[in-house]
């Protein structure tokens, strides 16, 4: 399966798994307010996620896996 980070044009940031077969979103938060067009960049363990008025960092931290 290949896991995504996933932003919609509403601002709604989404962890999920992909596989031929279907999409499973495991989580979901409203991030951001204004249109979202731009994807989530990913930095070592920080992400970006930005609209058209503010830009957010999120530190992921380490996985256990």
């Amino acid at each position: 399966m290949t896991r995504l980070i996933v932003v919609d044009e509403d601002g709604v940031l989404a962890l999920a798994t992909a596989s031929p077969a279907n999409l499973e979103v495991h989580s979901r938060v409203e991030l951001l307010t204004k249109v979202a067009w731009t994807p989530p960049s990913l930095a070592g363990t920080r992400l970006y996620v930005r609209d058209r008025k503010q830009l957010v960092a999120l530190e992921l931290g380490r996985g256990g896996n």
